[in-house]
């Protein structure tokens, strides 16, 4: 899910209340009720509805876990790659810096 919501105040929602919902659910209940909570709550969006089914039906007769998380990405500009390449600050491929 991508909520549309800064990383602090989904953080302050899950640390609060809203944190009881996280654990076990079956898979009529989430269609039911988890799902429409997380979209009025705006952990989830109108554009994460298309995949509800197809987890759905991967989970079969299994529960499914809610398990909130935070996920970090950065993107770097190819100026500042080739500074950092000047710099000896880039990672190399097997992950360890150089310098």
């Amino acid at each position: 899910m991508n909520p549309a919501m800064t990383a602090e105040h989904y953080v302050e929602g899950w640390a609060g209340p809203d944190g009881r919902q996280i654990g076990q659910h079956e898979a009529d209940v989430i269609r039911l009720r988890l799902w429409p909570w997380l979209l009025e709550r705006g952990y989830a969006s109108p554009a994460d509805g298309p995949g509800l089914e197809p987890f759905l039906a991967r989970l079969g007769q299994r529960p499914a876990h809610l398990r909130p998380g935070l996920r970090l990405l950065r993107r770097w500009g190819r100026a500042e790659v080739e500074g950092l390449r000047e710099r000896s600050e880039l990672a190399t491929t097997t992950g360890q810096n150089p310098g």
